[in-house]
């Protein structure tokens, strides 16, 4: 029988150059730059050598794995990791998924079945659609059987009992399925001290009795939306609906996650931005953009370019997604903040999708100048994208892609994992808040 987590609750099913040119010495000087980052291009380019971050304090820690960089436990000896073109096609169907689910929120009342049937594909096989990048490991039961399970800030698939057996049915458009029942035991993980254990007892989570990808390393999903259902608010008595976490800056490295607030968190670092309450509350952790900067200069973006369709802070999306308006502004003085490099054609996707894009060949630098990119919020907080957070690599590092793209018009702005790299990331579930800080990790 495998044992997995739905969605907000816990769900898992078995899945299985050489460098010539150099900036000048008076580029290398950070002094001269202080709204850019001076970075070594060789730092961009995939690593296949794992590189473990140090433990932070907090409650309750796991460390966080990308799960297609060498420190994963789930390739088994496989390279596996997704083109450009297929993480552009699954952030394009959590991106809908996504919209659905918000619509459906807006329209409560209308959307009953849209919400069964969107959040299904949202929340459902790993391979079909980006569930996340990140996974971490916990134990389940007595005695303690490991398992692997995917970050997700997403809400749940909605299903109600119809029987003292609360079952389940998935089934996706790859052909893939999943169907199985509830049950409640007990789920473990490490205590930031590494001395002692985290234990939740009666923990509600779904058990896997058919399912089409047997034969590969458990892993399924924790769920951390706002969801009633969610880990968040199953363990709301151990960790006060307080979690936080720190991506890393790259694949080859880890990051952490930590739940109930640290005693030693400074939050002169961290700044706030209330999560807006609306009267058909929505279960992602919404957020007030209010304004972009490219190389410390503010684009200008209408202050209700962002209002119309709201924005969202979300750990399954690869890409970065702004309104139209938006995008065309960061993506038009990004181009001309780095002029100096060749902007290379645009591209097609394997299914003939012409993709414009903006991509570079810095092959022939060891070092460039990237312009800083920031997002403010309401209430004053400002996250500020790391070096690493600005580029997706494509092609084995042939070529760097700007990570962000455009929503459809009216759509919800999504703030991806990319951009969320080596930024302390905070959910203050209770507050009503989430916060972004310099991150610990590497």
């Amino acid at each position: 029988m495998a044992i997995f987590l739905q969605a907000s609750l816990l769900v898992l099913w078995l899945l299985s150059s050489s460098s010539e040119n150099t900036c000048s010495a008076k580029e290398t000087r950070e002094g001269q730059y202080p709204h850019n980052h001076i970075i070594s291009v060789s730092s961009l380019l995939p690593s296949t050598v794992c590189n473990r971050s140090s433990k932070v304090l907090g409650t309750g820690y796991l460390e966080l794995v990308h799960k297609h960089g060498p420190c994963s436990e789930l390739k088994q000896g496989k390279a596996n990791t997704p083109s450009w073109s297929e993480i552009l096609l699954k952030d394009q169907a959590r991106v809908h998924s996504i919209n659905s689910r918000q619509s459906s929120y807006r329209n409560s009342d209308e959307n009953h079945q849209l919400k069964q049937t969107e959040s299904t594909f949202l929340f459902g096989y790993d391979q079909s659609i980006g569930l996340g990048e990140y996974y971490v490991k916990v134990d389940i039961g007595t005695p303690e059987q490991s398992v692997y399970v995917i970050l997700d800030t997403g809400p749940p698939h909605e299903q109600g009992c119809i029987s003292d057996k609360c079952t389940y049915s998935s089934d996706y458009a790859d052909g893939s399925f999943t169907h199985g029942f509830f049950v409640q035991d007990k789920l473990t993980f490490p205590s930031s001290d590494s001395k002692s254990k985290v234990i939740v007892n009666n923990y509600l989570l779904g058990c896997g009795q058919n399912n089409s990808n047997a034969g590969g390393p458990k892993i399924g999903v924790i769920g951390l939306s706002r969801a009633p259902i969610s880990f968040v608010y199953q363990t709301a008595p151990k960790f006060k609906k307080y979690f936080s976490y720190c991506f890393p800056s790259d694949s080859s490295s880890t990051g952490y996650i930590t739940f109930g607030k640290p005693d030693d968190l400074n939050n002169k670092h961290i700044k706030f931005t209330p999560i807006p309450t609306t009267p058909q509350q929505s279960q992602f952790y919404d957020v007030v953009v209010t304004g972009i900067s490219v190389a410390g200069k503010q684009l200008p973006i209408k202050s209700s370019v962002f209002t119309r369709g709201g924005a969202v802070v979300d750990s399954g999306t690869v890409f970065t997604l702004l309104p139209p308006e938006a995008f065309a502004a960061l993506r038009s003085a990004f181009r001309k903040e780095m002029a100096r490099y060749k902007l290379l054609a645009a591209a097609t996707t394997s299914n003939g999708i012409i993709i414009d894009r903006t991509c570079y060949d810095f092959s022939s630098y060891k070092t460039i100048v990237i312009p800083k990119i920031s997002f403010f919020f309401l209430g004053g907080a400002e996250l500020e994208v790391g070096a690493k957070g600005i580029f997706l690599s494509r092609d084995h590092g042939k070529e760097m892609c700007l990570a962000f793209t455009s929503t459809a018009e009216g759509d919800v702005a999504i703030l991806g994992n990319i951009m969320q790299r080596s930024v302390h990331v905070v959910y203050d579930v209770d507050g009503g808040r989430v916060g972004f800080g310099p991150g610990s990790c590497t």
